[in-house]
């Protein structure tokens, strides 16, 4: 399949918007015509979720969280309002594919419920549903401590 097919007109080599609400939008084609981003077109994103202020504070990516994932929490905060810290073992780096996130937020429980919904989750552990299923993820509302690992998205 061409990517052409996928995307006509493809997404150009000039600057293009970013997306408040979204991901940077790739600005660049590989060979294949394939879009990504280069590294220097991150812009805000280069710095999501870095905030040193206690021993057990980390980076997205000290901790290993991918940036698409980084984003996707960073997003979330900006759009409900609160902070949201990642902790557990996504937080120490030990996570496996399957793990799931263990999220402390600061806000009421509408802006928990709505920033749920966009959240990353694992495949397995986390929370049961009413369909008795794990959900992969588990939403607590305080019990972050400094000293052990966490990294903290602040709404910008």
């Amino acid at each position: 399949m061409n990517p052409e097919d996928l995307f006509p007109g493809g997404f150009g080599e000039d600057s293009q918007l970013e997306d408040a609400f979204g991901p940077p939008i790739p600005t660049t084609n590989d060979d294949l015509g394939v879009p990504y981003l280069e590294s220097d077109n991150l812009g805000d994103f280069q710095n999501v979720g870095q905030n040193h202020s206690a021993p057990g504070a980390r980076t997205p990516e000290e901790a290993g969280i991918s940036l698409p994932d980084a984003t996707r929490i960073q997003n979330s905060a900006n759009r409900t309002g609160q902070t949201i810290t990642v902790v557990g073992s996504r937080a120490a780096g030990t996570s496996t594919l399957s793990s799931d996130w263990d999220y402390v937020m600061s806000g009421n429980s509408r802006q928990r419920h709505s920033a749920k919904r966009s959240l990353p989750r694992g495949t397995s552990g986390g929370e049961i549903n009413s369909a008795n299923k794990e959900t992969g993820i588990d939403i607590f509302t305080e019990g972050v401590d400094p000293n052990l690992p966490h990294v903290t998205f602040t709404p910008q």
